[in-house]
């Protein structure tokens, strides 16, 4: 039983003794003192004067009760209305508490991602840097095979000196061993007397073509070496140039592996930190919730937990004075968009604005949060959209508890891009079409759009923009008209970012 209820009880049983007691008590002197009024006797008199006494009692005892306890206070005033208000305010408590489970489920099914894309990215970078020590090896093996081919190239000259050197012997040889043959002409006419001198030039004929011939192997070997030491250095340079080609197409391989981790971690932890917000703010709107469950809720609901009140987009390079001058504003025209909801001025604050906050199990006050915000904000290097959404539900009249969320606003669909496609038979009836678009629109659109970054409206009828009804009624006449199956390729008609609201155009195709 309810703490309060026993007290009541308590109180009451203890109050009438009380009364019970204290009138006796009072009839007893009464009736001693024989008092009348009215020419009552005596003793009906003290009757009397003891039944007022008992009701002034209970009266007292209520009015004691109803002064100091709200509760019966509302039970006295509003009876049946306020436990059917409390049924309903329950409900509410444990649909917040369904979500509250929700949202932790996806939080525990999100880390688990988000650890297993922080090993990939870590693998990624590992081997990131793998690919730059093989990038390393590889520009020292260019070095040494530049050395080499510097070396290589001076052997060449050398070489090629050489080549000119033994040549010009030679030439020298064979032009001394012409002037020898000459000689040896003149001296075969004067064999008899120089029978001695003639020996002696045979054997320098003899030393000198050796000598040539030893000189014609060797720049035999000087130009084999030429061709092998020309070969190598081929060799060498198509080598590197092979390895060249195949790190480049390694490191722009894992450049886009890394780039498209990166990625999905941005999205992961974006969808983490939307989820952990969530997760908060439905921890800190509990006690608000059983604070309010007594509250009567006359007016109209004019924001659901969640609902998107505000939205802008922070541009990149702000200074620190530019980024409170943006957060002012943002404040002043998400409170004059709650005005014009039907919100009010209330003790709690003007129309709309943050309000105490848990983060990591640390209250937080609204200045550091806008403070936090100011800060986050500065010197952005990619723009950010700022959302304002309802951290309560909200009626009319009443002040509108928000908080802010900041997200990258990212390129989701480049103009002429095809955003989804859809099967379609034109030889169905109009309302079959135009169903299946519809349904498509309905479903399957809201979807991708999700998928790739398009920030919904929360809260809105048409959370991605409204679509106009006239194309649509020119594609179902188009299907129609076609009078067979076909495909509808929807396509973004502009580049669409993830705060713009959708805009597309569309294509038929067999």
């Amino acid at each position: 039983m309810d703490p309060t209820s026993l007290w009541f009880l308590l109180f009451m049983v203890l109050a009438g003794g009380t009364v019970a007691w204290y009138g006796d008590t009072l009839g007893s002197k009464l009736g001693k003192k024989r008092l009348t009024l009215f020419k009552l006797r005596p003793r009906k008199f003290a009757a009397m004067m003891t039944f007022i006494f008992g009701a002034l009692g209970t009266l007292l005892t209520i009015l004691i009760l109803f002064s100091f306890s709200e509760p019966i206070r509302t039970w006295i005033l509003e009876g049946n209305a306020a436990r059917d208000r409390l049924v309903q305010t329950r409900s509410q408590l444990d649909a917040a508490e369904i979500k509250l489970t929700e949202a932790n489920s996806r939080l525990a099914t999100v880390e688990p991602k988000l650890t297993e894309l922080g090993q990939e990215v870590t693998a990624k970078t590992n081997e990131l840097i793998t690919v730059k020590t093989q990038q390393q090896l590889l520009a020292d093996k260019n070095a040494n095979l530049g050395n080499r081919a510097r070396e290589l190239s001076g052997r060449i000259g050398n070489l090629t000196s050489q080549f000119k050197s033994v040549n010009l012997q030679l030439n020298k040889v064979q032009t001394e061993r012409k002037q020898l043959d000459q000689q040896i002409k003149v001296a075969q006419g004067e064999k008899g007397r120089l029978t001695g001198d003639n020996a002696d030039i045979q054997n320098e004929n003899f030393r000198l073509t050796q000598e040539a011939l030893k000189l014609e192997r060797g720049l035999r070997d000087i130009q084999k070496e030429l061709e092998s030491v020309g070969n190598e250095y081929d060799q060498l340079k198509a080598a590197s140039r092979q390895a060249e080609a195949s790190f480049n197409e390694r490191l722009t391989k894992f450049q886009t592996d890394l780039a498209n981790a990166d990625r999905e971690l941005r999205q992961v932890r974006n969808s983490l930190n939307s989820e952990r917000a969530a997760l908060e703010r439905f921890r800190l709107d509990t006690p608000n919730l059983l604070l309010k469950s007594a509250i009567s809720r006359k007016n109209s609901m004019i924001y659901g937990v969640g609902d998107e009140v505000h939205r802008a987009v922070a541009p990149t390079g702000l200074e620190l004075s530019e980024a409170r001058d943006f957060v002012a504003k943002f404040m002043r025209d998400t409170r004059s968009q709650a005005q014009s909801r039907g919100a009010d001025r209330t003790e709690e604050g003007e129309f709309a604005g943050l309000v105490m906050s848990v983060l990591q199990g640390k209250p937080v006050s609204p200045e550091d949060q806008q403070l936090a915000l100011i800060q986050n904000l500065a010197g952005l290097t990619r723009p950010k959209v700022v959302r304002a959404i309802a951290s309560l539900n909200t009626f009319q009249d009443e002040f509108v508890p928000i908080a802010i969320e900041a997200y990258d606003n990212i390129l989701a669909f480049e103009a002429n891009e095809v955003i989804f496609t859809i099967q379609v038979d034109g030889r169905k009836s109009y309302g079959e079409i135009a169903e299946t678009i519809n349904k498509a629109l309905e479903n399957d659109l809201p979807e991708v759009l999700v998928k790739n970054n398009v920030i919904p409206a929360t809260g809105s009828a048409r959370p991605f923009g409204e679509l106009d009804s006239n194309r649509i009624f020119e594609i179902i006449l188009e299907v129609k008209e076609y009078g067979r199956p076909a495909r509808i390729q929807f396509l973004a008609a502009k580049d669409i970012y993830s705060v713009d609201k959708v805009s597309v155009t569309y294509r038929l195709r067999p």
